[in-house]
C-alpha cells in the first residue's frame, strides 16, 4: 500500500507530479493500475484504483495535502482541510484562495464516496480496501466507516 500511496501523489496533478513516477515505481506482483482516477486539473479530491484481478481484491489510494499552496493543486487541498475540519460545512473563515472553488469541489468526503461507487460498479465482485496518507488517510478512513 505504501507504493500506492506514493503514487497518488506522483502520478496525479499538483507539486508532486512527475509523469515518469509510474513508469519507475514497480507495483507488487499481481498489482495492476486501474482505469479509473479521480485526477483534476483545476483541484479537488484525487484517487487511484489498484487491481489485484487473481485474488478479486482491489484499493482505492486517497492522495493527502498537496502542501504547496501557490499552485490549485495546493490550494484546493487546504481549503479542503479546512472544509473537513469544520464538519463538512463552508466555515466562514477561510483563506481568501478558496473563493475560486465551489462546494462542490471543495467537498472532498462526497467526491470520495462518489469515486467508490464508480469503483465498485466498474470493478463489480471486487473487495476494496481504502488508504491514504494525511488528508487521503481521513478520506480512507470515514469512506471505510460509512461504506
Amino acid at each position: 500500500a505504501a507504493l500506492m500511496k506514493k503514487l497518488t501523489y506522483t502520478a496525479t496533478w499538483g507539486s508532486y507530479y512527475d509523469k515518469e513516477a509510474f513508469n519507475h515505481t514497480a507495483l507488487p506482483p499481481g498489482w495492476e493500475l486501474g482505469l479509473l482516477e479521480a485526477n483534476p486539473k483545476t483541484g479537488g479530491m484525487r484517487a487511484l484504483t489498484f487491481l489485484q484481478r487473481n485474488t478479486q481484491r482491489g484499493v482505492v489510494a486517497f492522495r493527502g495535502t498537496d502542501l504547496d499552496s501557490s499552485g490549485v493543486s495546493g490550494q484546493a487541498d487546504l481549503c479542503a482541510d479546512d472544509v473537513l475540519g469544520s464538519g463538512g460545512g463552508r466555515p466562514a473563515e477561510l483563506p481568501a484562495f478558496c473563493g475560486r472553488f465551489s462546494n462542490w469541489t471543495l467537498d472532498y468526503l462526497s467526491r470520495a464516496l462518489e469515486f467508490v461507487e464508480a469503483a465498485e460498479q466498474q470493478y463489480p465482485g471486487v473487495d476494496w480496501l481504502f488508504t491514504g496518507h494525511s488528508l487521503g488517510a481521513l478520506l480512507a478512513e470515514l469512506v471505510g466507516a460509512i461504506r
